[in-house]
């Protein structure tokens, strides 16, 4: 019984690492998004968060 649920602590521990790895990524891609754009160049911060969370291809289907 001690056992499972040090486990399942372990893994509940992961899932919330995980998700605020997520939330940093997002709000650095929002960030990134409010600064002006220098230039006329083309812009995708949205596209590197979603490179950097491994996402891209199952987004652009």
């Amino acid at each position: 019984m001690l056992s499972r649920t040090a486990e399942n602590l372990f893994w509940l521990s992961r899932y919330v690492e995980r998700a605020e790895n997520m939330a940093r990524l997002l709000e650095m891609g929002y960030r990134m998004a409010l600064m002006p754009a220098a230039g006329d160049g083309n812009r995708s911060e949205w596209r590197s968060v979603l490179s950097a969370a491994g996402c891209a291809e199952g987004f652009d289907s």
